[in-house]
């Protein structure tokens, strides 16, 4: 098992992309408490969330990190799309659990502040699986060019930084 995909038994391969960090994008008055650099999965059971809906694969990642932390957090809004979160945090009622690769793709709302979220025991990989074929597909093969030749590691750690940084 890898990257939460079984690779290797049906002609897969998978290529490591990220081990993904988590944050709370949440409005500031939410969390203006916290001055540690990073809040814990239990102190999110009672703020006013909006979440990625339950069928989705990133909100059962972190429905586990929250049963990890012997919480349950039960969302106000449940969403299909990152883009319906970010638009629910910029109106500063909720809060939400992201990547942080997010933040570059929408910013961070005025008003918002992000803070990490403590490293599970448990963390989750972001891959790529591509079929095992020979030849490869032409547009696979342009994206494993492309992916070697970016530290795309170093690139979204940067990225979770200029976002930290300017949120406090």
């Amino acid at each position: 098992m890898f990257l939460g995909v079984d690779v290797g038994t049906g002609g897969t391969r998978a290529i490591l992309v990220d081990r993904n960090g988590t944050v709370v994008a949440s409005h500031s008055s939410e969390h203006a408490a916290i001055v540690s650099a990073e809040i814990g999965w239990a102190e999110l059971a009672d703020t006013e969330m909006c979440l990625l809906a339950p069928s989705m694969q990133n909100r059962r990642i972190l429905d586990a990190h929250f049963a990890e932390a012997g919480v349950t957090v039960l969302p106000s809004i449940e969403a299909d799309a990152v883009s319906v979160l970010y638009a629910h945090v910029g109106t500063r009622h909720w809060s939400t659990v992201i990547a942080h690769p997010w933040l570059d793709m929408f910013g961070v709302p005025p008003g918002t502040r992000v803070i990490p979220m403590a490293r599970p025991s448990r963390g989750f990989q972001v891959g790529l699986v591509l079929a095992d074929r020979d030849p490869e597909p032409m547009l696979a093969r342009a994206l494993l060019d492309v992916a070697v030749q970016v530290d795309l590691r170093s690139a979204l750690a940067d990225v979770l930084n200029r976002h930290l940084s300017a949120s406090h």
